[in-house]
């Protein structure tokens, strides 16, 4: 006997909630491409995070003390690569560190390294995924920095 008040559909969000950034990437369904600002005491930042089959690029653009500097990363194959305008032909490459809970990081003590858990506001919609966002650029050498 089925009653009005049981139904097979999976439990939504409450409207109005969202999930933080750092949880919504770990669940890697997509693509997704989300617009995001980063909550940082005196800087203003914001970029585009795009999201597909566990890669995952962003490109930023930080304003600080009335400075911009452009920077950007891809996280994948087991590396976190960054470069910025700051050093236009130079990046670092960091190893994605696990966890024993299974949560990978990139927090490197001493270097630059993305941090989901410092996104604040957040916008996904799906995207039509384009492979050269996760290429790395050409013009730049990486230097692999070990933790």
């Amino acid at each position: 006997v089925k009653t009005d008040d049981s139904t097979n559909e999976t439990p939504k969000q409450p409207a109005g909630k969202k999930m933080a950034f750092s949880q919504f990437i770990k669940q890697d369904f997509g693509p997704y491409k989300c617009d995001v600002k980063q909550a940082l005491s005196d800087m203003e930042n914001s970029g585009t995070v795009y999201m597909n089959a566990g890669n995952i690029r962003g490109e930023f653009s930080t304003i600080a003390e009335g400075r911009k500097m452009d920077s950007s990363f891809i996280m994948k194959d087991g590396y976190t690569y960054n470069w910025s305008s700051f050093a236009p032909t130079m990046g670092v490459k960091v190893k994605v560190q696990t966890n024993t809970s299974g949560d990978t990081s990139t927090n490197t003590s001493g270097t630059y390294s993305w941090n989901a858990e410092q996104i604040g506001e957040y916008n996904c919609e799906d995207w039509i995924v384009d492979e050269s966002k996760f290429a790395l650029p050409s013009t730049i050498t990486f230097t692999e920095i070990k933790s």
